[in-house]
C-alpha cells in the first residue's frame, strides 16, 4: 500500500501556498543486510547442510513437524499461502531455496530463512525462526497468494541470493509487484513497484499463478488471476491493470487458476463455486460471443464436484491435472483433455 506524502511551500509570486508531493526514500532492505551478516559470520553462503533440517531431502519420509517453528508476524493470525523462493539453475537443475514467503489474513506479508535456527529465551529446547522481514501489503481482510520471481529476477547461480521480487494479490483486488532489496525509510515496506487496479477485477482475487512463456506474438513473465466478479484474467508485469486476456466462462467466484508448465503457450486451469472445472487456451477468446472459441475453453470437468477449490498440474504435463474440493479429489488423465491437445496440435 502505496500513500505519497505532501509538503507545503510558500509560493512568492502569487502569495499561496504550494503543495508538492514528498518524495519517498528508500534503503537497503534487511534481507540484504541479513545475507551480508550471515555471510560474514558463516564463511560460506547461507545454506543449510544437506539432511539437516530435511529441506534438502529429496524424498519426503515423515508428515511429523520436526526442526524449526516459524514465528509469523502480529496480525498474521492464519496463513493462505506458502511459498519457498525457487531456484533455476543454467544446467536445468531446478529446486528451492531456503527462502520462505507466507502471506494472508490482516494483507501481512512474512519472509523467513529456513536455513537459520534462532532458540527461545522461554523455551530453551525448542527453535523458532522469526521472520526477516515482514509488512502489510494489502488493504484487503487478507492474502489470497504469494508468489516470487525466480530466475531471470535473481542471480540464479547463487544459491545464497535472497529473493529480489515477489507477487502478491488480495481481497481488495489487486496484485502488487515488490522490489525486495530496497524498503521505504518511513514504513519499512520493501519498494511497490506496480499496483493494478480496478482494470483488473473489481473484486477481491482469490487465486494467482505466474509462468514464463514465450510465443511467436509475444514473451515474458504471465500473471493469471481468478476472482470473486467470476472472471479471470491474464496480464504481463508491465501490463498488470491491463488484462491481455479475459474469461467470464464461470457463473460464480473463481477459486483456483493455475498455469500448465508449459513454456509456448500454456494453459490455464481453472475452478469455481458454480461447480465447474475449465481448461482454458488464452490465444481464444475468452468473453461469452465472442469468435474463435467457447470462452476459450478447450475442456471441462462438469459434476465432479459441488464446489471445486483447487486444480493443480501434473509438473511437465499440459494433460494431466488434479481437482479437488473438501471431501473429494479427481484424477484427470489424457482422455479428458483429447480436446485441447488436438487444438494444440493444429
Amino acid at each position: 500500500v502505496h500513500h505519497d506524502g505532501l509538503v507545503n511551500s510558500n509560493n512568492k509570486e502569487s502569495g499561496e501556498l504550494a503543495i508538492e508531493p514528498e518524495v519517498e526514500e528508500f534503503t537497503v532492505s534487511p534481507l540484504i543486510e541479513y545475507q551480508m551478516t550471515n555471510n560474514d559470520n558463516d564463511g560460506s553462503s547461507n545454506t543449510s547442510e544437506k539432511g539437516t533440517d530435511g529441506l534438502n531431502n529429496d524424498k519426503i519420509t515423515t508428515l511429523v513437524p520436526r526442526g524449526p517453528r516459524l514465528v509469523p508476524p502480529s496480525g498474521l493470525n492464519a496463513i493462505y499461502s506458502l511459498q519457498f523462493h525457487p531456484k533455476v539453475s543454467n544446467n536445468g537443475n531446478n529446486g528451492s531455496s531456503s527462502w520462505l514467503v507466507g502471506a494472508g489474513k490482516s494483507g501481512l506479508i512474512a519472509l523467513w530463512d529456513c536455513s537459520k535456527k534462532n532458540t527461545s529465551s522461554e523455551e530453551a529446547d525448542s527453535n523458532y525462526i522469526e521472520p526477516v522481514i515482514s509488512w502489510k501489503g494489502h488493504s484487503g481482510r487478507w492474502i489470497a497468494d504469494a508468489r516470487f520471481l525466480p530466475s531471470s529476477f535473481a542471480s540464479i547461480n547463487d544459491s545464497s541470493a535472497v529473493p529480489s521480487r515477489l507477487l502478491t494479490a488480495g481481497n481488495d483486488g489487486t496484485v502488487c509487484h515488490w522490489d525486495l532489496t530496497s524498503t521505504s525509510v518511513k514504513t519499512g515496506a520493501p519498494k511497490l513497484l506496480d499496483q493494478s487496479g480496478k482494470g483488473l477485477h473489481a473484486s477481491g482475487i482469490f487465486s494467482m499463478d505466474i509462468c514464463f512463456a514465450g510465443s511467436s506474438s509475444q514473451s515474458g513473465t504471465f500473471v493469471v488471476t481468478g476472482s470473486k466478479d467470476k472472471t479471470i484474467s491474464v496480464s504481463t508485469l508491465d501490463r498488470l491493470n491491463d488484462p491481455l486476456w479475459r474469461s467470464d466462462h464461470h457463473t460464480s467466484k473463481v477459486g483456483c487458476v493455475s498455469f500448465s508448465s508449459s513454456s509456448i503457450n500454456p494453459l490455464i486451469a481453472s475452478a469455481s463455486d458454480d461447480g465447474l472445472v475449465a481448461i482454458h487456451d488464452a490465444r481464444l477468446n475468452g468473453v461469452k460471443g465472442g469468435s474463435g472459441g467457447n470462452n476459450g475453453v478447450v475442456a471441462s470437468l462438469e459434476n465432479a464436484h459441488a464446489k471445486p477449490h483447487s486444480a493443480v498440474w501434473r509438473p511437465d504435463s499440459d494433460s494431466v491435472f488434479m481437482t479437488g474440493e473438501c471431501l473429494t479429489v479427481c484424477f484427470a488423465s489424457n482422455h479428458t483433455m483429447a480436446l485441447h491437445q488436438i487444438i494444440l496440435m493444429r
